[in-house]
């Protein structure tokens, strides 16, 4: 996947940050939880699940390799393990403190992304009645 650049808002206006490129990474737990991949997991500042407050696994405890788009399953490793019963690191509060604020950063840019996008749909509906 080519380098995506997120804007972050806020504090760290005049940074810019990539995704994490090299692996997939993912919390066990959430996969528990409901099997699917967080957006914010591929985020490179996002270190730990702020949930769970563990360290994201980037490779199969398995076979050690790093975790890849294309496998068996959202919850599978190509070598046929179950990432949902992987063991967890505890995450440090810095991590998952960051892991949260960043997660609270997408989701209020989500919802201005949406407010935005109704405001057009509104703007053009007014403009094709006018």
């Amino acid at each position: 996947m080519a380098s995506l650049t997120y804007q972050l808002l806020s504090e760290i206006t005049s940074q810019q940050y990539t995704l994490y490129k090299f692996a997939i990474k993912l919390c066990p737990y959430c996969l528990t939880e409901s099997a699917y991949c967080r957006k914010i997991w591929d985020w490179d500042l996002v270190k730990a699940c702020y949930l769970h407050q563990c360290v994201l696994i980037k490779k199969c405890p398995n076979c050690h390799k790093g975790i890849q788009w294309s496998r068996p399953a959202v919850t599978r490793c190509r070598c046929g393990f179950d990432f949902r019963s992987g063991q967890v690191e505890i995450a440090t509060s810095e991590q998952v403190n960051l892991s949260a604020y960043l997660s609270s950063l997408q989701k209020s840019l989500a919802t201005v992304q949406v407010s935005q996008h109704q405001q057009k749909l509104q703007d053009a509906s007014n403009d094709s009645f006018a």
